[in-house]
């Protein structure tokens, strides 16, 4: 009897988790929140886990109700032992590892990725996969701070943002336009345009939103406006942005959501020629409801 009582609290707590699991997917999904973590492409496979979930925990509670074996009998003929671990420290270790990261994802707030993470990560100016500018804290191929001069660095790009015919017909499209609006759908494609060919777009007007990132060695006139993109999940995400001057030091906080308008012109960072908005413009906005692209 005591065994049979040890192992229907064993599918109960199963049964617990799964569905918990499968609960807590349903919120996030619910609230909009799962795009936080994933990008929307990815969202049809974590609803399937749910559904996996929520079966795994209905067939848990048959079991638990279910179970109407004898003590002695573990259900087959082969001989071996297929019960839970009669070691309570093992079952509750096996379990927690299953919990936890419910836990985590229940008691830890649901912050948005900024300022923070992208010092860490360094914002992308471009995403040309042959010459990207990336204007980072430390330098990726030293791991230490630059000695001198601007913090851009040349580095290798960690995703495929660019796609051939989608960036020329950005820089197309674009190049025909006196008003270009950095919209969320062609972000990467239209920076990367942008700076690929800074000639044809420098004197045009520009328009930009996102948070505000001020790397250190620039004066606090200049910032960088940037957005996250994530390709698959939050963990490959990297912030692409443009650099802006301002008449005046506006005294922006960082990760403050603005929009900004100004003239596009050139400058120069470690021999490099990019384009930066000379600000005309710059507005407070409430972060969007998605902060991130997805390319």
């Amino acid at each position: 009897m005591n065994r049979e009582r040890t192992q229907t609290v064993h599918h109960l707590l199963r049964a617990g988790i799964c569905l918990a699991f499968a609960a807590y997917i349903w919120y996030l999904n619910r609230s909009g929140e799962l795009a936080h973590y994933l990008a929307p492409k990815m969202a049809g496979w974590i609803k399937g886990a749910a559904l996996v979930f929520y079966l795994l925990g209905v067939f848990s509670v048959y079991a638990a109700s279910g179970l109407r074996k004898p003590a002695d009998s573990d259900g087959c003929d082969c001989g071996c032992s297929h019960g839970p671990s009669p070691s309570a420290l093992k079952s509750g270790t096996v379990y927690l590892l299953f919990l936890l990261p419910l836990l985590i994802g229940l008691l830890l707030p649901d912050a948005l990725m900024g300022s923070a993470l992208a010092g860490k990560k360094g914002i992308r100016l471009s995403g040309d996969l042959h010459a990207p500018l990336t204007f980072s804290l430390f330098s990726r191929e030293s791991g230490s701070a630059p000695s001198g001069g601007s913090p851009f660095q040349n580095t290798l790009p960690d995703n495929k943002a660019v796609r051939g015919g989608s960036l020329e017909a950005a820089a197309e499209q674009r190049n025909e336009s006196e008003q270009i609006v950095v919209e969320e759908s062609r972000f990467v494609d239209t920076l990367t345009a942008i700076n690929r060919h800074p000639a044809q777009f420098a004197g045009k007007t520009a328009e930009i939103r996102g948070f505000v990132y001020h790397p250190p060695g620039l004066p606090r006139n200049r910032f960088v406006v940037a957005r996250f993109v994530i390709d698959c999940c939050s963990a490959d995400a990297v912030p692409y942005g443009m650099v802006v001057e301002s008449g005046k030091d506006l005294d922006l906080p960082a990760d403050a959501w603005v929009s900004v308008q100004g003239r596009l012109e050139t400058a120069t960072f470690r021999g490099k020629t990019i384009l930066q908005i000379k600000a005309g413009t710059v507005r407070r906005v409430e972060p969007p409801r998605q902060p991130y692209i997805y390319p």
